[in-house]
């Protein structure tokens, strides 16, 4: 009872560990694919918040003084921060009385006039949470609200919690099935019209090279007769004569 017990929770385990690998691998993707079609001078911004921002002006900047903000819109500021090389940082700041609509801005060094040439960013400001949500390119942030990168890495733990109990669940099974004196085959290779089987009982559980080896399936029922040709302290390897169907986890046991 007990075996068929951690059988069934592993089963349970690795199905689970597999749909969060699934989840997050979709988040992944989601965050690759959105940020990549999301363009790089654009930002959203519900009125009365704030955000981090940045972008280059094609020189190197030692100071935060260096720059200067042209917008549309006096309700919109940025608050510089210390550049870093010719990358400006500051963090900018939707008034709260801002209408919903696209506005501009361009940051410049200072002592200088905006060009053609000079960089032009927009900002565009919805009238409510809901608007703001759905307008973002990433299926997952759409629906949930929730970085789809966000939600990856929080992912990362649950993921390792459902393998290494797998494993555990995994070895503990085996302790089980080798004092019966059993083992899982986890290999299973095609020699001409014969099979070479791998398995978890070596020189440790007693076998001998040469020693026989039945072979059953996942009902139990008997498949054939197998004789050992390689042993190791762990596991061993065994030649079967041809059995059409055989798959990895059949059982092996000494005989």
């Amino acid at each position: 009872m007990e075996l068929d017990d951690i059988t069934k929770k592993n089963k349970l385990i690795g199905r689970a560990g597999v749909l969060i690998s699934l989840v997050f691998l979709l988040c992944i993707v989601d965050n690759f694919v959105s940020s990549h079609r999301e363009p790089s001078n654009a930002f959203r911004a519900l009125p009365g918040t704030e955000q981090a921002v940045s972008g280059k002006v094609g020189r190197r900047l030692t100071s935060k003084d260096d720059v200067v903000l042209f917008t549309d819109s006096n309700r919109i500021k940025i608050e510089f921060q210390e550049p870093e090389g010719g990358l400006w940082r500051g963090i900018l700041k939707i008034g709260s009385f801002v209408e919903p609509g696209v506005y501009s801005f361009m940051v410049v060094p200072r002592g200088e006039t905006p060009t053609e040439e000079s960089p032009r960013y927009k900002v565009r400001v919805f009238p409510d949470k809901n608007s703001y949500q759905h307008s973002f390119k990433s299926l997952i942030y759409r629906y949930t609200g929730v970085s789809p990168l966000w939600i990856a890495i929080s992912l990362v733990p649950l993921i390792a919690l459902t393998f290494g109990l797998s494993y555990y669940l995994s070895g503990k099974k085996e302790d089980l099935l080798a004092r019966e004196g059993k083992a899982e085959i986890f290999k299973v290779i095609k020699k001409g019209k014969n099979w070479e089987i791998t398995f978890g009982l070596g020189q440790k559980h007693g076998l001998n090279q040469g020693d026989p080896v039945l072979v059953y399936d996942h009902d139990g029922i008997m498949l054939g007769k197998a004789e050992v040709t390689k042993v190791y302290d762990r596991y061993a390897s065994a030649d079967l004569s041809d059995l059409p169907g055989l798959k990895p986890h059949y059982v092996a046991r000494s005989s």
